[in-house]
């Protein structure tokens, strides 16, 4: 008995011991968190800018980059695409601003019961700078289902990460595309250039300019923008403006990715429109117009730097085509005209023909009888029909079909010279009632175009001489204000 209770009790010290070494030896704990206390770290490098993203899931790999020279992002594989500019901003910053926000473990042994030897998904960070990128691999929620267990590829640590980027690893792709059609921003455009090249459509857009439009940003403390081609005038400030903001709101319900064979679908491998755009950098951008579709009336359309197609309503694509960008008015400012002399030729009757020179400010004298004069004011009666109405363009192609409105040679023209440069020249022709409105025909010389102006002209202005010469009361108010202004 005293032999078994020996061998017993030896058994007892051994297992005791074999159990001793196989806690302290084969069970080593992890190591325990740097001591002091923690403060939860940004993720990325600080101080770097971030220019590409890429999502590693499941399911497909989606790369962001910057869209240079813009705050914008774009979508580069597995298609080509705007970025959302909300979700991807929020995602971006979401990213960006990732922290660590506790160390779980410097050393794991099994990254399994993080979910981080299968993560399920990743996040790459590149950097301007050419620093090597940042790789966050994504695991579960931990315990608490408040957080998810993250680390760096190549680092040991496991940490924890707010669980907001968990819904990018989950979101579909069509979430992160914008249905825009445009990528830049109008600030960083040098030029515009608008050409039909479907000889069908130009009858369908009477005020587009052919055979391709051009307006070009001119450099100054607020740019102006000018039409360099086919004619050469100011372009209209606010048409520019609304141009761009249509251009960049276009948001369609639905997009379709196709490139290649598959435009011809769309009608896109032979566009029957475009627009390109020269950015200041002299990179373009342009724009393909195709095929309509019957049962929506939608337009197909397509940046040419994207695989998307994007549909826009006809309306959009109408107002695209016909936008000239010229002012609506045949004289815009009468007051930067300094008026020299201004002529009025009646085409078959030339006894009522006029000519008024400048004699001084605001007296006018007519050619032939000096002794009779016309005031600034009164001549403004011939200048104001012209700055009151918006007229309807109605061909700008040379040669101008001027027989067909009345204005070969016409019942009237006006000429006005601000010293040797013409300020206006114009020819009026037939007047007529369209649709209940009653407008006259003009043919504007210094623009090369003809337009429809919704007012009868020959009864807003005067004509003769007797309604134009002023009284002696009107040139004593005048050398009045001459001389209170000389005092």
């Amino acid at each position: 008995m005293k032999k078994t209770l020996a061998l017993t009790l030896g058994l007892m010290v051994l297992a005791a011991g074999l159990a001793i070494y196989i806690f302290v030896v084969e069970k080593k704990p992890a190591p325990a968190a740097p001591p002091g206390e923690w403060q939860p770290t940004l993720v990325l490098e600080q101080g770097n800018t971030v220019d590409q993203v890429t999502l590693v899931r499941p399911s497909d790999k989606i790369v962001f980059h910057v869209v240079p020279g813009t705050n914008l992002w774009k979508i580069t594989a597995p298609v080509q695409a705007l970025a959302h500019p909300i979700y991807v901003d929020m995602m971006i910053r979401d990213i960006v601003q990732m922290q660590r926000e506790k160390l779980i473990d410097l050393d794991p042994v099994d990254l399994a019961k993080y979910q981080l030897d299968k993560p399920q998904g990743e996040i790459i960070a590149h950097y301007t700078n050419g620093r090597p990128d940042t790789r966050v691999l994504i695991g579960k929620l931990n315990y608490n289902q408040d957080h998810l267990f993250a680390k760096l590829a190549g680092q040991p640590t496991v940490f924890l990460i707010k669980p907001d980027v968990a819904q990018y690893l989950e979101a579909p792709l069509d979430e992160f595309r914008s249905k825009a059609l445009f990528l830049s921003l109008a600030n960083n455009v040098l030029s515009v250039e608008i050409k039909i090249e479907d000889p069908a459509l130009k009858q369908m857009f009477p005020y587009s300019i052919e055979p391709k439009l051009v307006v070009q940003k001119q450099p100054g403390a607020r740019p102006q923008w000018v039409i360099v081609s086919p004619i050469h005038e100011n372009a209209e400030f606010g048409k520019v403006k609304e141009f761009f903001n249509k251009l960049t709101r276009v948001q369609a319900a639905k997009v379709f990715d196709a490139s290649g064979e598959g435009l011809a679908r769309y009608g896109l491998d032979q566009p029957s429109a475009r627009i390109v755009f020269t950015l200041l950098d002299g990179d373009k951008e342009e724009i393909d117009f195709g095929a309509h579709d019957a049962e929506t009336g939608a337009v197909y359309a397509r940046n040419t730097l994207l695989t998307q197609v994007v549909p826009i309503s006809g309306q959009l694509f109408s107002y695209l085509m016909n936008n000239n960008f010229r002012g609506d008015k045949i004289l815009a400012d009468i007051k930067v005209v300094n008026v020299s002399s201004l002529s009025l030729e009646f085409p078959g009757t030339p006894e009522k023909n006029l000519t008024i020179n400048k004699e001084k400010a605001m007296v006018f004298y007519f050619a032939g009888d000096p002794e009779s004069k016309a005031t600034g004011q009164q001549l403004s009666f011939i200048f104001a029909p012209f700055m009151a109405n918006d007229v309807f363009f109605i061909n700008q192609v040379e040669p101008l079909p001027v027989q067909k409105y009345g204005l070969e040679p016409g019942n009237l023209k006006i000429k006005v010279y601000d010293g040797e440069n013409l300020a206006l020249d114009v020819v009026l022709g037939d007047t007529v009632t369209q649709n209940g409105t009653t407008g006259t025909y003009v043919k504007d010389n210094l623009r090369k175009c003809i337009v429809f102006s919704p007012a009868n002209l020959y009864d807003k202005m005067p004509l003769s001489k007797e309604s134009l010469k002023a009284t002696p009361e009107d040139l004593e108010k005048i050398e009045k204000r001459r001389l209170r202004r000389n005092k």
